[in-house]
């Protein structure tokens, strides 16, 4: 995790234990991840130039079965802020990020809820 997560996300996942770390700990790298894609940078940008703001270790545990806002910031300039969400589905968490072009109106969380998983491909 050292090679991954912020000093503040490290410190975060110490504090969380049991099924919310477990959960933490993915939902840090998925989210990355998907902001690096949204970027179309993938791996090639250090993750730690990320940084998921924590979330209540309650929640963490509560199963959403919606887009939940994942809040976030970028530690470099220049990239278009993504729209970063998670949801559980399926005992998956998946995570999503998507920024518009220029000249859009940013994105908003109804505009998320219209990604429906029920034909989503189980294999």
């Amino acid at each position: 995790m050292e090679d991954v997560f912020t000093k503040a996300e490290l410190d975060f996942t110490l504090q969380v234990s049991g099924e919310a770390q477990t959960v933490w700990i993915t939902l840090v790298w998925s989210a990355k991840e998907a902001v690096l894609k949204a970027w179309q940078k993938g791996l090639r940008l250090d993750t730690r130039s990320i940084e998921i703001h924590p979330i209540d270790a309650r929640f963490l545990v509560s199963k959403p079965d919606t887009w939940q806002r994942i809040n976030w910031q970028a530690k470099i300039d220049g990239y278009p802020h993504c729209w970063l969400g998670w949801q559980r589905w399926n005992g998956f968490i998946l995570t999503l990020a998507y920024t518009l072009p220029e000249n859009k109106n940013p994105a908003v969380s109804p505009d998320i809820r219209r990604v429906d998983l029920k034909y989503f491909p189980i294999t």
